[in-house]
C-alpha cells in the first residue's frame, strides 16, 4: 500500500472520529458541606473558624465546584471568600443581610421576663458566640412558654443566636427588634477553581433565617460548562414555625424543595436539603415525603444509593442536646447532604466519597471571660460529600 492510500485512511479515520470525542471523557467533582460555623447553635464555632477556612481551601483545591453551608455570619463568609481570592479561586456568595425584617418582632417587657431571668442565670458567664446554644439546651420550658404566648417576641430572641443576653435584650426590647438570624445572612458559598459566570441568587420562602439557591456555572477548561445550584433547606424542629402559611417544619421544607427543583430545572443540586431516606438499620428517614418530592422528579443521591452512607452521624461530639441538666451527644444518623443528579443526566458517577470531619481543640468550659478547659471535638457536625462524575459516552 503506498504511501499516499496510507495518507487517506489517516484523514478519513481522524474525520470518522466523533466531534464530541473530548465531551465524552469529561470529568467533574463536585463537593459539599455543611461548615457549622453557627454561633448560637453549634458550640465552638469561634474556635472553629480558622480550621473551617482551611477545610474549604482543601477542598476547593481537589474538587471542580465547592457548595458550602452554614456559613451564617457575614464577616466570616467574606474572610474566608476573600482568602481563596487571595489564592486564585473563583468565589460566589450574596449578601443578604436586612432582607425580611419587618420591624414588628419585638418584646414587651411583660411577655419574656422568664425567659431572660433563665439565661441570665444558666447561661451569662459564657461569650457571646456560645449564649443562645445555653439558653437552647437550658430554658426549654421558658421559650415553650414564649412561643405560646407571644410569637413576634419568640421570633426575635431566637433570631438573636450568636449575640449575648444583655444584646438580645437590647435589640429585643424595643422596635425594631429582629425576624431573621445573623441580620439575614443565607450561609451559602460557591467555590471553584475555574471560572464561573451566571451567577444567580433566588430567594425561597423560610422561617427564621433568610434561605435560597446560589446557582453558577462553571467553566472547566476543555470541558463542556456545567451549572451547579447550591442551598441549604429548613430542618425540623421542636416548635411550629413562625411563618402562618406553614403549619409544620415539614410542609415549609417541602415548599422549598418544590421550589429548589423548579430553580435547578433537571442540574446538578448540592448542599445540605435536611431530608433523606432511611437506609439499612443504623440511618433513620428526615422529612420523608420532601425525599419523594425530589425521587418524584427523577433524581437520585450517590451518598444514598451508591455509599449508603450517614452525613449527620451518631456520635458526631457537635450534636450536643440536654437530658436532665446532663449534656448527651444524639444518638441517631440521617443521610441529609446530597449532591443530586437527574435520572437521566448525561453523568455518570464513578467515585463517592462521604468523609469524616477531623477533630480540632475548642473550649468546653469557660469562666468567664476566659476559657479554662478545651477538648478535641469535631470540626462541623456534618460529613463532607464528594462527587466524581464523567460524562456518558453516546452511541453512535
Amino acid at each position: 500500500m503506498n504511501s499516499t492510500v496510507l495518507q487517506l485512511l489517516a484523514t478519513l479515520s481522524v474525520a470518522a472520529a466523533p466531534s464530541i470525542s473530548t465531551a465524552q471523557s469529561a470529568t467533574f467533582t463536585i463537593t459539599t458541606e455543611n461548615v457549622a460555623l453557627a454561633p448560637g447553635i453549634n458550640p465552638g464555632a469561634q474556635d472553629r473558624r480558622i480550621p473551617t477556612l482551611i477545610a474549604i481551601r482543601e477542598a476547593v483545591e481537589t474538587a471542580d465546584a465547592v457548595c458550602i453551608t452554614e456559613l451564617w455570619r457575614e464577616r466570616s463568609a467574606k474572610i474566608i471568600a476573600n482568602k481563596l481570592n487571595r489564592h486564585g479561586y473563583r468565589t460566589y456568595r450574596v449578601d443578604t443581610r436586612g432582607q425580611n425584617e419587618n420591624k414588628t418582632d419585638h418584646c414587651a417587657d411583660s411577655t419574656w421576663s422568664s425567659i431572660q431571668a433563665c439565661g441570665q442565670n444558666k447561661c451569662s458567664h459564657l461569650p457571646a458566640s456560645e449564649y443562645s446554644f445555653c439558653a437552647w439546651m437550658e430554658c426549654p420550658l421558658e421559650l415553650v412558654v414564649l412561643h405560646t404566648t407571644d410569637k413576634p417576641c419568640f421570633t426575635c430572641v431566637t433570631s438573636g443566636v450568636g449575640l449575648s443576653g444583655s444584646q438580645i435584650k437590647k435589640r429585643c426590647g424595643r422596635a425594631p427588634g429582629m425576624k431573621r438570624m445573623y441580620d439575614g445572612g443565607n450561609g451559602l458559598l460557591i467555590a471553584s477553581r475555574h471560572k464561573l459566570t451566571d451567577q444567580q441568587y433566588i430567594e425561597i420562602p423560610s422561617s427564621n433565617v433568610n434561605r435560597g439557591v446560589l446557582q453558577a456555572t462553571v467553566h472547566k477548561p476543555g470541558q463542556p460548562p456545567v451549572q451547579v445550584s447550591c442551598t441549604h433547606l429548613s430542618s425540623s424542629q421542636t416548635l411550629s414555625p413562625v411563618l402562618p402559611e406553614f403549619s409544620s417544619w415539614e410542609a415549609e421544607n417541602e415548599t422549598q424543595v418544590r421550589h429548589v427543583l423548579k430553580i435547578a430545572n433537571g442540574g446538578i443540586i448540592a448542599g445540605d436539603f435536611n431530608t433523606g431516606p432511611a437506609i439499612g438499620k443504623s440511618v433513620r428517614a428526615e422529612l420523608p415525603n420532601s425525599w419523594k418530592l425530589i425521587t418524584g422528579a427523577g433524581y437520585w443521591s450517590p451518598v444514598v444509593t451508591i455509599a449508603k452512607a450517614c452525613t449527620l452521624c451518631a456520635g458526631n461530639t457537635l450534636r450536643l442536646f440536654a437530658e436532665h441538666g446532663t449534656y448527651r451527644l444524639r444518638d441517631f444518623s440521617t443521610s441529609i447532604d446530597h449532591v443530586l443528579l437527574m435520572r437521566d443526566s448525561p453523568w455518570q458517577v464513578i467515585d463517592v466519597k462521604v468523609r469524616e470531619p477531623e477533630r480540632t481543640r475548642q473550649c468546653t468550659k469557660w469562666k468567664r471571660p476566659r476559657c479554662v478547659k478545651r477538648e478535641m471535638r469535631h470540626r462541623t457536625d456534618h460529613r463532607r460529600v464528594t462527587v466524581t462524575l464523567r460524562q456518558k459516552k453516546i452511541a453512535h
